[in-house]
C-alpha cells in the first residue's frame, strides 16, 4: 500500500504545476515556452504542439485552476494560427464544409492539429455551456477533426505528418508521437461530441471506423514499441474504454494484447531512466497509468499471473515517480535534468508530462488501496 500522505503530496505537486503554468502564460494566452530556472533567461522559440498539449494537461489535472487561463490560450491559438481549406472537397471520409489546420510558418503538422483538437475536446468536457453548445465552436472543433482526417491517406494506410498550406506533403518530419496523438484526439472528441449531440453523424462514423481499423493495423505491426509510445497507450486505452462496443471481441483482444506489449516493453527496457531527465520518465508513467484504466476493468479476466503484472506495473511506476519528484522545484516548475547542458531548463511540456503522471498515478494508486 502506498502512503496516502505521499499521494496527497503528488496531488499538491500536480496542482502547483498547473498554477506555475498559469503564471507562465502571458495576458494574450501565449506561454513563456522555455526559460532557465536559475537565471530566468528565456528562449524565443515556440512550439504549438506543446502549447495545446499543455492546455489539455492543465484541464485534466486541475480544471478549476486552469479554466480561466486556458480559454485565453486556445483563443490565442485559433486567432493567430488557424488555416481553413478543403471547402466542400471530396475527401475519403466525405465532403465537409471546411477543414482546419493549425498553421505555423506556412506549414501544418499532424501533431499541432491533434493536440489542439484534444485540448478543445477537453475544454468542452470540463467547461460545458450553461445552455445549448455554441454551434460555431462545435463546427470549429469538427473542422479541426476533419483536418486531421484529411492528413490520413487511405491508399497508404498512413498519415501525412507535415504539409504546406497548399497540402503538399513535406518529408522532413516524421514524428514518433503524432499518430498516437491524432488517434487519441479524434476518439476523445467524438466521445465528447456524442454527449453533446447523440444523433449519429456520417462523417464522424466514417472517420472513427477508419481510425479504429488503422489502430488495429498498428497493433499488428507493434507500432510504438521501439520508442515506447505513451500516446499510443493513451489512444488504445481510450478506444477500449469508450469505443469497444464498435469492435468485435477478437479486435478488442488484439488491442488489449497490444497494450500489454506496449507496457511490458517499458517494464523490460529501462534505458530511458539512464538519461536522468524528467520527461522521458514521466511519459512512460503516463502511458502505464492510462493502460491501468483498462487493466483494472472488472470484465478483464484476472488470475494470479495478471495480478503479478499489475503489481509489477505499479512498482515500476512508483519508482519512476520517486525519480520524477527530484526534478520538481518549490515554485511548481519542473526542470529538464539530463546532462550538464540545460539541466535547469524549464519548458512547458516538462511540467505537462510530470503533472499528468503525478495525478494519474495518485488516482490509480487510490483505486488499488
Amino acid at each position: 500500500m502506498i502512503n496516502p500522505e505521499f499521494l496527497a503530496a503528488l496531488d499538491g505537486m500536480a496542482a502547483k504545476g498547473v498554477t506555475k503554468l498559469t503564471q507562465l502564460m502571458r495576458d494574450k494566452g501565449k506561454f513563456i515556452y522555455i526559460h532557465d530556472h536559475k537565471s530566468g533567461a528565456r528562449a524565443k522559440k515556440y512550439n504549438l504542439v506543446r502549447h495545446s498539449g499543455t492546455v489539455w494537461s492543465m484541464l485534466t489535472v486541475a480544471s478549476e485552476l486552469a479554466l480561466p487561463h486556458v480559454r485565453h490560450a486556445m483563443v490565442w491559438l485559433f486567432k493567430n494560427h488557424f488555416h481553413i481549406y478543403g471547402h466542400e472537397e471530396n475527401f475519403w471520409f466525405g465532403k465537409p464544409q471546411f477543414c482546419m489546420g493549425i498553421e505555423w510558418h506556412n506549414h501544418i503538422t499532424l501533431g499541432a492539429n491533434a493536440l489542439a483538437l484534444l485540448a478543445m475536446a477537453e475544454l468542452q468536457l470540463r467547461d460545458p455551456p450553461e445552455e445549448n453548445p455554441n454551434p460555431i465552436v462545435i463546427r470549429t472543433i469538427n473542422e479541426l477533426m476533419y483536418g486531421i482526417a484529411s492528413m490520413y491517406q487511405p491508399e497508404a494506410d498512413a498519415f501525412v505528418h507535415k504539409w504546406d498550406i497548399t497540402l503538399v506533403p513535406i518529408a522532413d518530419l516524421v514524428s514518433d508521437y503524432y499518430v498516437g496523438e491524432a488517434l487519441f484526439a479524434v476518439l476523445h472528441w467524438q466521445n465528447v461530441h456524442r454527449q453533446i449531440n447523440p444523433i449519429p453523424d456520417p462523417l464522424h462514423e466514417a472517420i472513427r471506423s477508419r481510425m479504429l481499423q488503422h489502430m488495429l493495423k498498428l497493433a499488428a505491426d507493434n507500432y510504438g514499441l521501439e520508442f515506447q509510445s505513451h500516446w499510443m497507450m493513451y489512444a488504445v486505452s481510450y478506444a477500449l474504454l469508450h469505443w469497444r462496443l464498435e469492435l468485435s471481441e477478437a479486435e478488442q483482444d488484439v488491442l488489449l494484447n497490444y497494450l500489454v506489449r506496449l507496457v511490458t516493453d517499458v517494464l523490460d527496457r529501462t534505458d530511458y531512466r539512464k538519461r536522468n531527465a524528467s520527461t522521458p520518465i514521466a511519459c512512460r508513467t503516463e502511458g502505464m497509468m492510462a493502460a491501468m484504466q483498462i487493466f483494472l476493468l472488472p470484465e478483464i479476466n484476472r488470475d494470479a499471473k495478471y495480478d503479478e503484472f499489475i503489481t509489477r506495473i505499479m512498482t515500476h511506476a512508483e519508482a519512476n515517480i520517486l525519480l520524477q519528484v527530484g526534478f520538481v522545484k518549490p515554485d511548481g516548475a519542473i526542470i529538464r535534468g539530463g546532462g550538464a547542458h540545460g539541466y535547469n531548463e524549464v519548458r512547458i511540456d516538462y511540467i505537462q508530462h510530470s503533472i499528468s503522471s503525478f495525478k494519474a498515478f495518485a488516482d490509480i494508486a487510490r483505486r488499488l488501496q
